[in-house]
């Protein structure tokens, strides 16, 4: 199990390098809040991933099963607000080349820009109280008191 994690470390040393080699010479891709929130919920999946996530159920060993789900929740959460810095990036770009005069269009991008970030906020927040305790989301061995699991379902697939 500890080849596979230094393979990943690898691997994101190595992405870490090659974005840092090309914002030294261009200016149009450096790393940002986006970026590295993004990396960070990518290396929780990939701990995830080390401890049994994508593989059958049935063949991880059960203290495994809990661990994998934890981590794989975390990468969620974070992830979340990674999908909310790139669809802010993607309204900026849309406001700069609009510029001054489309004053409509303007306001509707903003609008766009803010509804995005509180219903992004709302998810988050929805995701991290649907049950009583947070832990009966990844400890399998509790018996599970989610009362909003279907409102976060519909929120997150509407």
């Amino acid at each position: 199990m500890l080849e596979r994690f230094d393979g990943i470390l690898y691997g994101y040393y190595a992405q870490a390098y090659i974005t840092s080699f090309f914002s030294t010479r261009f200016t149009v891709c450096h790393t940002d809040d986006e970026q590295i929130v993004g990396l960070v919920s990518q290396a929780l999946f990939s701990v995830s991933t080390v401890h049994g996530a994508g593989a059958h159920v049935t063949s991880l060993p059960f203290p495994e099963i809990g661990v994998a789900l934890k981590y794989t929740y975390l990468s969620i959460f974070v992830g979340v607000y990674a999908v909310i810095f790139a669809k802010w990036a993607i309204i900026a770009l849309l406001l700069q080349v609009r510029g001054p005069h489309h004053y409509k269009r303007r306001m509707f991008l903003w609008s766009l820009g803010i509804l995005t970030g509180l219903l992004g906020t709302l998810q988050l927040i929805m995701m991290l109280t649907q049950c009583v305790h947070i832990d009966q989301l990844w400890n399998v061995l509790e018996v599970r008191n989610c009362p909003r699991t279907a409102a976060v379902m519909k929120l997150a697939y509407a």
